[in-house]
């Protein structure tokens, strides 16, 4: 009985999410077509400050390009170690092969498709596919709620009286850690698993401590790396981000931007979300033609390195199956479930 109601809820509660899935959408372009023609108007209104010229070194844009690449994978090996937790052995060259190719189902509205891409190129099998879908939303979960942690403090630094700012990245880190808990996963997943036939105390990924400690280090370095992407396309387009605080705000802008990307829903890569808050945290230090600038070109450089780079990985590097280690299927004592 108890199932049966959990399930109607859901089906109920994905209803609506669809039907208000075009009013979403409308929104949230619709804020950010006004925030650009405000600029746009500042800009005719107000000469921008002395010492910006865009002129864009291409250079620099394929360094950010390979940040972002490097960042990334750190995030697709945190995924692997979840896997190995799992029980199943995949190569370095398999995860990545998986999680990069998956990744460009971000770009379709619904962001389903990265669960679903990324665990078909796995083919884990009869009753693995369900545990390994819940890798990957437990991956993406710990990646954007570490991301929101690390834009709270930084922007905590550069905009201490901007109180909305850094209290969205704590909040919505606060939000996302909530769901982390190896408790609360457990039953959110069981809820998840409800419309499936498969029960939701086998479908739970084990969730051990080292492993999740590894993987904050891991996601904490990617972050990192994606900062760098985000500066190196504020280089190339002419402006100086030698200073330390320069560094923090970037970091805070990159990572709040995306995380706030992900929580949006609907919003296929979080865009427009993403160019909005950039703009907003850089405009006040760099200017607001090269705010609007970095923001569209990051958008252009990571979008262009994320389907390339699966492009490639999927023509010449071929599918390779997972190896099953029995020794898995009970769980160690150091984990959060034993």
């Amino acid at each position: 009985m108890f199932k049966n109601t959990s399930s109607l809820t859901l089906q109920w509660a994905l209803g609506w999410l669809r039907r208000l899935k075009p009013v979403l959408i409308l929104v949230v372009l619709a804020a950010v077509t006004w925030r650009v023609w405000t600029l746009i108007e500042e800009l005719h209104a107000h000469q921008e400050g002395p010492g910006f010229a865009l002129n864009v070194d291409a250079g620099w844009l394929v360094g950010a390009g390979l940040a972002y690449l490097i960042g990334a994978a750190q995030f697709g090996l945190f995924w692997r170690e979840l896997l190995a937790d799992l029980g199943l052995a995949a190569t370095r060259r398999a995860a990545l092969r998986a999680y990069f190719i998956g990744s460009v189902g971000k770009y379709v509205p619904g962001k389903a498709w990265v669960v679903i891409m990324r665990t078909g190129l796995l083919a884990p099998g009869p009753g693995r596919r369900l545990p390994v879908a819940l890798t990957v939303l437990y991956e993406t979960t710990s990646q954007m709620a570490l991301g929101a942690a690390l834009a709270g403090v930084c922007l905590v630094a550069v905009e201490p009286k901007h109180w909305h700012w850094w209290a969205g990245g704590l909040g919505i880190a606060a939000l996302l850690g909530c769901v982390l808990h190896p408790a609360v996963f457990r039953r959110l997943a069981k809820l998840l698993t409800l419309p499936f036939k498969q029960a939701a105390q086998d479908a739970t990924p084990r969730l051990r401590y080292p492993t999740l400690a590894r993987g904050s280090v891991l996601i904490l370095i990617g972050w990192l790396l994606l900062a760098g992407s985000l500066a190196a396309v504020a280089k190339g387009i002419g402006v100086d981000v030698l200073l330390p605080v320069d560094w923090t705000r970037l970091c805070g802008a990159a990572a709040l931007a995306t995380a706030a990307g992900f929580v949006v829903p609907f919003m296929p890569s979080g865009i427009a979300v993403r160019e909005l808050i950039i703009i907003e945290l850089l405009a006040p230090r760099f200017g607001a033609t090269a705010a609007l600038t970095a923001s569209l070109l990051l958008r252009a450089v990571w979008t262009l390195t994320e389907v390339g780079v699966a492009g490639l990985l999927y023509v010449f590097s071929p599918k390779t199956k997972l190896a099953v280690d029995g020794d898995h299927d009970s769980a160690s004592p150091d984990s959060p479930e034993s």
